[in-house]
């Protein structure tokens, strides 16, 4: 898994269900490709919250076994966070909307800004409003004036910085005096004072409950024992220096990934096809995804609070991704880059298809045929192939064939497969199919690339069909049957495609099979069946190591930044 992009630390003492309101919260706020994770430090807990912490995947528990104040929590908690960006939060806040999103992006995108402040509806006394707000204090400008700067009391951080600062001052020899209040003064203090910035940034906010239980009377009771170490410590606030100091990162480039996931099954697709999303984020891109056709997702607000380099889409027609969104878009970030990959054989060049690639800057596709109407439309676009997905559990337990077929039967020219298939079943030859629409289903294992690659694994051959239809020209088409075919290591038989070895490489007898039409596929599986293992294999292996060396979602990335958008005249890589 990548890194973090965002942890979230508390402190928390028998909350339980306010701590899982809190986090259900923040996992909300982000979308799919931010990574969060938690820190919760635990005061000894005795309602199930240790017990639920451990069962959570996304968070770390540090238990303390009994209250030692706010102070020591947040900062045992801080310390041990590993996000780019640090959230120190109660547990009895709620995050509201895409906020920590928007946080992240502003940091990432403001770099003499150390710490964005959540606004909250917490009522406090000198302010005229009690709905949202962020919080001042004093501070001493460097021409000795006092001015009134931001303080976080919910707040984001850069964890570098807030290292270097001390977090909330446990080892200071003023603050460690203290309990529970002040610390987020203290440690705002800090970042002002080494020339950084508390922001309040619109839209960023939460609700806070302000529990008033035991444990908040135990702190109440703990601080007037020591009351005020922040002003001991800054008596006049924090002195402002001159200039503003900056994070010496780079930037990371951001993407607004839209990919395809069929409403039957997109549960399990945002979760098993997580590949290209993933090789994005091992190269450091900031990934925000979203499932555009089938969760409610406002578009624009979404380029407006990512505020992305590149949106990815994957339109695969003129009507899920509507012209006048992209506008609007592009409105809200003028010099973002509009990609589009399709990897469709069908409707490349429909009147309506071509007139919204009017609105991308390049198109990708994996049927090269398209190219030249595309050149022809003055539309800039490539060839780019899919990579092969790797599973995302455990094999599970499966049949062995002499022979599989995963897909669905939609068409006429695979009820003709199925034919020449079952025709060799009756001769005793040991014939899987996977799939739905299939007169005889053994399964089904559409996108469970687990179950795909284990069935591949214990099958002699597998078969694979290149898009057949009259009406459109196919070039150098494969779909991803053929990639994770081969990527598991089994004998692939390729259905001929045109071109197929100038696009991707993959040469007939080397790396793969190739049948034409039915009867021969027929006659040549006859043969396959039976011949030696070491022949099937040594094609089988050839296939695997030229489909992981050049198929992979890293390699691809490579090849879509480093020679395809170089090469194209007006676009910016």
């Amino acid at each position: 898994m990548p890194p973090s992009l965002v942890t979230v630390v508390t402190g928390t003492y028998n909350r339980l269900e306010l701590l899982q309101r809190m986090v259900a919260s923040a996992r909300a706020s982000v979308p799919r490709g931010i990574n969060l994770d938690f820190v919760i430090v635990d005061g000894g807990s005795h309602d199930g919250t240790q017990t639920w912490c451990k069962q959570q995947p996304d968070i770390t528990l540090i238990e303390h076994g009994k209250l030692l104040g706010a102070i020591r929590a947040f900062c045992d908690g801080a310390k041990a966070a590993t996000g780019d960006f640090v959230i120190l939060a109660n547990d009895d806040v709620r995050f509201i909307g895409d906020s920590i999103l928007r946080a992240a992006i502003y940091l990432e995108t403001h770099p003499s800004c150390g710490a964005v402040a959540f606004e909250d509806d917490r009522p406090a006394p000198g302010y005229e409003t009690q709905g949202f707000k962020v919080q001042t204090m004093g501070a001493i400008a460097h021409d000795d004036t006092v001015v009134n700067v931001v303080y976080a009391q919910v707040g984001m951080y850069r964890r570098w910085l807030g290292d270097e600062c001390g977090w909330w001052g446990a080892d200071d020899p003023i603050m460690s005096k203290g309990h529970t209040y002040g610390a987020d003064n203290w440690l705002s203090a800090r970042i002002w004072g080494r020339g950084f910035t508390v922001d309040h940034v619109p839209g960023v906010r939460c609700v806070d409950l302000v529990a008033e239980d035991d444990l908040r009377e135990t702190n109440n009771r703990a601080e007037r024992k020591n009351p005020g170490v922040y002003y001991k410590a800054y008596p006049n606030g924090p002195q402002l220096p001159q200039r503003l100091s900056a994070d010496p990162r780079e930037e990371a480039l951001r993407v607004l990934y839209l990919p395809v996931y069929d409403p039957d099954l997109a549960d399990l697709q945002r979760v098993t096809k997580r590949g290209l999303r993933e090789a994005m984020q091992r190269r450091g891109f900031i990934v925000a995804e979203y499932d555009y056709l089938n969760e409610r997702v406002d578009l624009p607000a979404a380029v407006e609070a990512a505020q992305p380099h590149i949106m990815l889409t994957q339109m695969h027609d003129a009507r899920s991704l509507p012209s006048y969104v992209l506008a609007e878009c592009r409105k809200r970030k003028p010099d973002m880059l509009i990609i589009n990959w399709n990897g469709d054989a069908r409707g490349l060049t429909e009147p309506d298809y071509l007139l919204l690639l009017k609105h991308v800057d390049l198109q990708l596709v994996v049927n090269a045929a398209a190219l030249r109407v595309y050149q022809e439309q003055g539309i800039r676009s490539a060839y780019w192939q899919i990579g092969y997905e790797e599973p995302h559990t455990d094999h599970p337990a499966v049949k062995s064939h002499d022979v599989v077929m995963l897909g669905t039967c939609y068409n006429a020219a695979r009820r003709q497969i199925e034919t020449a298939l079952l025709g060799l079943a009756s001769e005793g030859v040991d014939v899987g199919f996977y799939g739905m629409g299939w007169k005889r289903p053994d399964g089904d294992c559409l996108y469970d690339f687990a179950m795909g690659e284990a069935l591949y694994q214990h099958a002699k051959i597998a078969i694979s069909d290149t898009f057949t239809d009259e009406t459109t020209p196919v070039e150098g088409f494969v779909s991803n049957r053929l990639i994770q075919a081969m990527h598991a290591g089994v004998l692939v038989f390729q259905q001929a495609c045109p071109n197929l070895y100038q696009w991707t490489g993959l040469k007939e007898g080397v790396h793969y099979i190739q049948w034409k039409d039915y009867k021969g596929l027929q006659k040549q599986l006859r043969q396959w069946v039976k011949v030696d293992p070491e022949q099937r294999r040594a094609i089988a292996e050839a296939g695997k190591a030229h489909v992981d060396k050049l198929f992979n979602f890293d390699t691809l990335l490579d090849q879509l930044f480093d020679e395809i958008l170089p090469q194209l005249e007006g676009v910016r890589a």
